[in-house]
């Protein structure tokens, strides 16, 4: 008999056990779905602020976004209806079509399929330029914390939409009713709230709620989940080769360090060995044909420079010109100018395009420089800085 209640208590105890674990694990499981909302989000504030900077598109931004969360793969029209495969920014309960994302969840412990879906973001263009907005033009302030207070107020990011911009913030918001700000998230035209983020299987938890009234509850409230990127145009380390197309690339010449910072000239008239010469002064030379279709990158070496064969380039094009320094262990590219050049039987006549922001095939990505040597890769640098300051090319890249 006394071993047979041991028995029994073991039982009641697993079962105790097993229920409290079960509970746990739908917490988890929850908290997982958070997870992958909050990655799904950043990735696309990642994309579309870079989209948004490298375009000089407000509507690149949003446009991106939509793209990321609505899959067009699997159907003709794109409709939610006809998706076989349908991606969104996590789940939601409750019908949104009737409250569109701003009631509280209000979970229960039961879930009815018909009232759960998947969340599309749809970013506001914010044409005022609101701190608050989406999609807003600035600049970046590297010295600042990172980090926004409750008015979306930032150290590091100075809201600008004028011509000293360099810098692109995109939000994506799912707030609960305690976290949504009004006048602040969800505005027609400048900012949008998604609704937080429901629990599911954790409603058969032993979750506290309540009365909603009586203060935040995960169960009646839902999860805020927020994702914030910022984007700025950096010095342009590596571009691709001209592609033949509309697309730019490299340019079949490269100017000295000297004559770039410098007021540039014009017309650069063909000297001996590939030499470009101003007024008596070698002030860039011809690339090596052998570079032209080839990725180049800040800190690679110009050997063979040779005459390029400009007869079948035609035309004014745009295009990337390499800056090169001689006062290195040999000359090499430190950094790149966007030009707009067009070949003549002696020279070249050459537009510089100051500042602009690659619209494509240009990298900011620091990992080209990484297998400079350390003491190379200073002076390459300290060029790289000087190239950049004087109007250089430029490429988008994520500061935060």
């Amino acid at each position: 008999m006394r071993r047979h209640s041991q028995g029994g208590a073991v039982l009641v105890l697993f079962a105790l056990f097993s229920l409290g674990l079960l509970g746990l694990a739908s917490l988890v499981i929850d908290f997982g779905f958070v997870k992958i909302t909050s990655t799904l989000m950043q990735e696309a504030t990642d994309g579309a602020a870079l989209e948004s900077l490298r375009t000089d598109s407000r509507a690149a931004a949003r446009d991106h976004v939509f793209e990321v969360f609505s899959d067009r793969s699997h159907s003709g029209d794109g409709s939610p209806e006809t998706q076989e495969i349908q991606y969104g920014a996590g789940p939601y309960s409750g019908d949104f079509e009737d409250d569109p994302g701003i009631g509280d969840g209000n979970a229960s412990q039961t879930i009815d399929p018909d009232d759960l879906g998947l969340y599309r973001p749809g970013l506001q263009l914010n044409e005022s330029n609101a701190p608050s907005g989406d999609i807003v033009f600035g600049r970046f302030q590297a010295s600042g914390a990172p980090g926004e207070d409750a008015d979306y107020a930032r150290e590091d990011f100075i809201p600008d939409a004028g011509a000293a911009r360099d810098a692109v913030l995109v939000r994506l918001r799912r707030l609960s009713s305690d976290d949504r700000r009004p006048g602040l998230d969800q505005v027609d035209g400048v900012s949008s709230s998604g609704p937080a983020l429901p629990l599911l299987l954790g409603r058969g938890a032993a979750v506290g709620g309540g009365d909603p009234s009586e203060g935040f509850s995960i169960r009646h409230h839902g999860i805020s989940v927020r994702a914030t990127s910022i984007a700025r145009a950096q010095g342009a380390v590596a571009i691709g080769g001209p592609t033949g197309g509309a697309i730019p690339g490299g340019a079949p010449f490269a100017w000295t360090l000297e004559a770039f910072v410098a007021p540039r000239p014009t017309e650069l008239i063909f000297g001996s060995d590939g030499e470009l010469m101003s007024g008596g002064t070698r002030v860039g030379v011809l690339i090596d044909e052998r570079l032209l279709g080839g990725v180049r990158q800040v800190g690679q070496p110009l050997q063979g420079l040779r005459r390029a064969t400009l007869a079948a380039l035609p035309g004014t094009r745009l295009g990337y010109a390499g800056i090169f320094a001689s006062d290195l262990d040999e000359p090499r590219l430190v950094g790149f100018a966007a030009v707009r050049w067009q070949a003549l039987e002696d020279r070249l006549v050459v537009e510089s395009i100051d500042d602009l922001v690659a619209p494509e095939n240009a990298s900011a990505n620091p990992r080209f420089l990484a297998t400079l040597p350390d003491g190379l890769r200073t002076s390459v640098l300290e060029h790289f800085e000087s190239v950049t300051s004087s109007g250089g090319l430029k490429a988008p890249a994520l500061v935060r």
